[in-house]
């Protein structure tokens, strides 16, 4: 076989191989639901956004690189949506509580499991539940285990977005998606999907 006809059939082969990936991403990005907001989860009233968040270590202090992840983490939140949603309580009484470094259980079978790049579990069981009285939202209590720092931020985002009310999206590119893994080019997905973000504008951006 020449050099020629070999070289053409490494340019079909790989034709076919982009053409297969970019119908893959089409079909799951028309074929996928969105579920937007949790069943019967409430909503923060207006008035209470940007929602304060506050951080501790369980069992330990909070190093320095850990508030840092957690401070970008509010940053990208806000800077996707287009409006402060969220930030430091700075003493005040907190609408969004994160306790980093909570025993649980990092097993596969865990109702979230998170696998950072090479498919080792970086967390599971990641526990966020909304406290609220009557149809308005309260207070969010957002736990997660000894998460490294370089994935803190991902499990983060998809905690704060159980905190505005979403739920878990079918898309694996979404950050709401419940078992992140890696995507084709090694990467975790870091943003909400546009038609949650466009939800969360409208919910709670300023009038």
């Amino acid at each position: 076989m020449s050099t020629k006809t070999r070289n053409v059939i490494m340019y079909v082969a790989m034709a076919l191989v982009l053409v297969g990936a970019g119908a893959g991403v089409l079909y799951g990005v028309l074929s996928h639901s969105e579920p937007g907001l949790e069943e019967g989860v409430p909503e923060w009233p207006r008035s209470t956004i940007p929602l304060k968040v506050d951080a501790s270590v369980y069992a330990e202090s909070m190093g320095a690189r850990r508030r840092a992840v957690v401070d970008h983490t509010i940053d990208v939140v806000n800077s996707r949506l287009g409006f402060d949603a969220l930030r430091w309580a700075d003493g005040e009484p907190a609408d969004v509580v994160i306790v980093i470094g909570v025993p649980q259980d990092v097993s596969e079978g865990a109702p979230e499991v998170g696998f950072a790049p090479g498919g080792a579990i970086f967390n599971a069981g990641e526990f966020s539940v909304l406290r609220h009285r009557g149809s308005v939202a309260e207070q969010c209590e957002l736990r997660t285990s000894n998460t490294p720092p370089g994935t803190l931020g991902l499990v983060l985002y998809h905690g704060f977005g159980h905190c505005f009310g979403l739920a878990h999206d079918d898309y694996p590119l979404s950050i709401m998606y419940p078992v992140q893994r890696p995507t084709p080019d090694g990467r975790l997905p870091p943003w909400f999907s546009d038609s949650d973000r466009a939800l969360l504008r409208r919910m709670y951006a300023p009038r």
